[in-house]
């Protein structure tokens, strides 16, 4: 009797009993293992003019006009897995990864350099080639 006693008192000092050790042991499994998740890629509307740079990373990107304005975008990195374009939208691609690329209505894309698995072009919308220059 005098055993156990003595046994709840250093329980009780050290406060970690059998079950206090198990939930630390699944909160630091659930911590360890947490890193190995990847985030999923969030899909966005895009209505104004934005950059899209390294680090970025989208599921669908619907790109639409706010009329009268025009609404361009330019990429000089990142990964896009679909880029939609509508309206008379603009896509400045310098950079980055996308895997598709629609563009519908009269928009247009221009690319300086080409590593997209894709392109649907639909309704008087353009792919032009980015020309450089030199003098």
């Amino acid at each position: 009797m005098r055993e156990i006693r003595n046994e709840e008192k250093a329980v009780k000092k050290s406060g970690m009993n059998r079950r206090g050790k198990r939930s630390f042991f699944f909160v630091t499994i659930l911590l360890l293992c947490g890193g190995l998740v990847q985030a999923t890629p969030v899909d966005v509307n895009i209505y104004s003019d934005t950059v899209i740079e390294d680090g970025d990373e989208y599921g669908t990107v619907n790109i639409y006009d706010t009329p009268p304005d025009q609404t361009t975008v330019t990429m000089t990195g990142g990964d896009i897995s679909y880029c939609n374009l509508y309206d008379t939208t603009s896509l400045s691609f310098a950079g980055g990864d996308i895997s598709l690329v629609t563009t519908y209505n009269s928009s247009s894309a221009t690319v300086d350099v080409i590593t997209t698995t894709g392109f649907n072009l639909y309704d008087n919308s353009i792919i032009l080639p980015k020309i450089q220059t030199s003098i």
